[in-house]
């Protein structure tokens, strides 16, 4: 799990808490930098869900002068940093 990622089914439930859920997961398996990808229905769904909850925060690449701002949701023991796939 720790060189291939952590894949959490979340089953249909709350996307908010699968997030959190997943995060816990990650957590107790030893992450620190905690990245969720997800589908862009499913983080506009979560973006509602969330209302004023949530913060942005611009992520650049390394590589150039591209960017965009990834969606931060506070988890159990950090910010997660949701992006769009």
């Amino acid at each position: 799990m720790r060189l291939a990622g952590i894949r959490y089914a979340g089953n249909g439930g709350n996307k908010e808490e699968t997030l959190i859920d997943a995060a816990e997961l990650a957590s107790r398996e030893g992450a620190e930098d905690l990245t969720c990808f997800i589908n862009n229905l499913d983080r506009a769904d979560l973006v509602k869900s969330l209302g004023s909850k949530c913060r942005y925060e611009p992520v650049n690449s390394t590589d150039g002068d591209i960017g965009f701002r990834a969606l931060m949701v506070e988890g159990p023991d950090s910010a997660i940093s949701v992006s769009p796939t």
